[in-house]
């Protein structure tokens, strides 16, 4: 086994584990915006919380450095390589702008939501947090700019 291939690996893991955070944040999130009851909906919220924390943000992590070694490995150079700077800024985007903003709509929600259920009651912070929907416009965020890094990746336009 050849060192690019290893680098593919680790990569490649690194890019489901960052996607099955991704999907362990949206799932929940959105059944926690959906539901109804209180308790339901505070345990949603947890649950993408704990997905944010266990494999998004690590598995983001993971991807870039793997991404990094890997380009390293196949002779590319990450300063003057165009699709791969680009490729590099969307990255930090999401690493530096959507994760550290998904994170603190998702705790302001998360903790709302279980002050309303404590009170057995919608609260007032409750629905401001709802309305925000700061969480949610940055997990999409996330999935769309997911697409341009895949394009480049793949095809290398430039």
């Amino acid at each position: 086994m050849s060192s690019e291939e290893l680098f593919r690996g680790l990569h490649f893991l690194a890019l489901f584990y960052m996607m099955f955070g991704l999907g362990g944040v949206i799932v929940p999130l959105y059944r926690g915006y959906r539901a109804e009851d209180l308790d339901r909906k505070a345990q949603s919220f947890d649950d993408a919380l704990s997905a944010h924390q266990t494999a998004l943000l690590p598995g983001t992590i993971f991807a870039g450095v793997t991404g990094v070694i890997l380009a390293a490995d196949l002779g590319l150079n990450i300063i003057t390589t165009g699709w791969l700077v680009t490729l590099e800024a969307i990255y930090l985007f999401v690493l530096l702008v959507c994760i550290p903003l998904l994170a603190t709509g998702l705790r302001k929600v998360h903790l709302e939501a279980l002050a309303a259920a404590k009170q057995k009651r919608m609260t007032p912070g409750l629905e401001d947090a709802l309305r925000d929907n700061v969480a949610l416009v940055f997990s999409l965020a996330i999935v769309f700019a997911i697409v341009p890094m895949v394009y480049l990746a793949v095809f290398r336009p430039y």
